[in-house]
């Protein structure tokens, strides 16, 4: 997944606009996200 997409979703988090039922989709976000801080770092 790139940045840009998890900039977009962590953009509609905050305003909300996420349900809470895509609490899965969120956790695989923020996995990936860990995969591209190793990468990075």
């Amino acid at each position: 997944m790139e940045r840009e997409t998890l900039v977009k979703v962590c953009k509609k988090m905050e305003s909300g606009g996420l349900e809470k039922n895509s609490k899965g989709k969120i956790h695989t976000i923020l996995n990936e996200e860990k995969k591209l801080m190793k990468k990075v770092s």
